[in-house]
């Protein structure tokens, strides 16, 4: 898809177009770029946006008599488009300066896409996309080996705006540097900031795309849990009702200092402990240890890569080795 380069260079495939009417469609654009340019892959053509201050109604159970309102101003039409080779990119731009491309009688702006490192763009090249079909995907709490605690917050409300999208050949395409493609709502349960585990549902049929992306993610070292089949999965107490945090966090406990309730929570939203373990007897025995061995003993496990399901029983070790620690003799020199 591109010429050689060094650390320096940078590759454009992708240009932002405008100028052309609210009647013209993805494919009509498409059919004068490569006319006039060169062949386009994609062309993703935008006449709407997410209105400002619109946000999901979860009260509502029956979408089909959802009211629909239109009256917001819309964004000027303009376009992504990607093209198949570098060059094309460069030929839009030039042309457009000279107010050589005009389409119904209405002259083109181009605009190049983000000029990336060179690095990136040998990733955005080589690399191919792993587009999954029909997947779904839940977000809780590991809470064992082989229980997933499904969370009510933070539930993802994902919406997508009206594009008009036109492809031209049969391959699955990175996504567009389109900063308004997608937006993410929180639910009136979703408090930020506590879930760290995904159960990801996918047909058998795409077995080996799935095996790519798993290889992929575990180059990066994303975690991976193989867990029992099938897992026990099961609803968190009170789930999908209000809660009155937007951020999840454990509040004051009597006795109990803040710089510790701190690190606690840090604890807590690194995914190592969860709010379903912290018992009483837990926070007694933060109450009954010294504060610099507390504090050692949390700033140790905030460096777990991995979650504790006991997290009693974990502190408790942390703790009675950093006590330990405290009272080793000091050799003499």
């Amino acid at each position: 898809m591109g010429s050689e380069g060094n650390m320096k260079n940078s590759v454009v495939t992708q240009v932002s177009i405008g100028g052309f009417g609210e009647s013209t469609t993805a494919k009509e654009l498409t059919d004068y770029l490569e006319e006039e340019v060169g062949l386009v892959w994609r062309c993703r053509l935008k006449t709407s946006w997410t209105p400002p201050g619109s946000y999901p109604d979860f009260e509502i159970t029956d979408t089909s008599n959802i009211p629909t309102f239109d009256g917001y101003k819309r964004v000027e039409p303009h376009a992504f488009v990607h093209f198949a080779v570098p060059e094309s990119a460069g030929r839009a731009m030039d042309a457009a300066g000279q107010s050589k491309l005009i389409l119904d009688g209405q002259p083109l702006k181009v605009s190049l896409g983000p000029k990336n490192p060179y690095t990136l763009n040998q990733r955005r090249r080589t690399t191919t996309p792993y587009k999954l079909t029909g997947v779904s995907i839940e977000i809780g709490t590991l809470i064992a080996r082989d229980e997933f605690l499904l969370a009510s917050s933070p539930r993802v409300w994902y919406r997508t705006a009206d594009d008009d999208i036109y492809e031209t050949v049969p391959v699955d395409l990175l996504d567009d540097d389109d900063p308004w493609i997608r937006t993410t709502d929180f639910t009136q349960a979703g408090a930020i900031g506590r879930c760290l585990s995904y159960r990801v549902l996918i047909s058998p049929r795409y077995e080996k795309k799935m095996n790519t992306a798993l290889d992929y993610l575990r180059a990066r070292r994303v975690q991976e849990e193989r867990v029992r089949w099938p897992p026990r999965i099961r609803d968190e107490p009170c789930f999908g009702e209000p809660i009155t945090d937007h951020f999840f966090c454990i509040h004051h406990r009597e006795g109990i200092s803040f710089e510790i309730m701190f690190l606690v929570n840090a604890v807590l939203h690194r995914g190592v402990f969860n709010q379903f373990h912290l018992t009483e007897r837990f926070f007694d025995l933060l109450r009954n240890q010294p504060k610099d061995v507390n504090i050692a003993s949390l700033k140790h496990l905030c460096t777990y890569k991995r979650p504790v399901f006991d997290a009693y029983k974990r502190l408790k070790l942390k703790a009675s080795d950093h006590s330990n620690q405290s009272v080793l003799p000091t050799p003499r020199s």
